[in-house]
């Protein structure tokens, strides 16, 4: 793991903060159907806010098991941070796993799928939680030839 990606993990950050692990394995990213009270149901990757004196490492990890059930989540890169609109930033790391999903909170998301990056890429995936965050993952794919 590279130095800077071991001080991003590491970093505690103030304010409302959230966290997206983007799972990626054999050309395929893992996407979940969420329904949200009162809201759209979209897809989105797994992840979520992170709680007061967390690291970033901390949170996603905790977020992927929360919602996926994965606990071997190995971080590959930072992928950059966007605005959402329910937090101050929000940090995208890259991610791998050999564990399985599962539903593991089927009242909050219908499915996880292994999605095709290059149709992800070419926005063909309808209600994207966050526009913004997708093009800043297609760009990092496209730049680190993983597309």
């Amino acid at each position: 793991m590279s130095r800077p990606l071991q001080e991003k993990l590491s970093h505690k950050p103030e304010g409302k903060t959230a966290v997206i692990a983007v799972i990626i394995r054999n050309g395929r990213i893992l996407l979940g159907l969420r329904d949200y009270i009162n809201g759209p149901t979209v897809w989105t990757a797994p992840g979520g806010s992170v709680d007061q004196d967390e690291t970033l490492e901390t949170a996603a990890r905790r977020e992927a098991e929360e919602e996926t059930g994965i606990t071997n989540l190995e971080f590959i890169d930072y992928v950059g941070q966007v605005k959402a609109a329910y937090c101050e930033l929000l940090h995208i790391f890259h991610c791998s796993t050999d564990d399985k999903p599962r539903l593991a909170e089927p009242d909050k998301f219908r499915e996880w799928i292994w999605y095709p990056l290059t149709d992800f890429a070419a926005g063909n995936l309808d209600n994207y939680i966050n526009e913004p965050s997708r093009e800043v993952i297609v760009d990092y794919l496209a730049k680190n030839d993983i597309l």
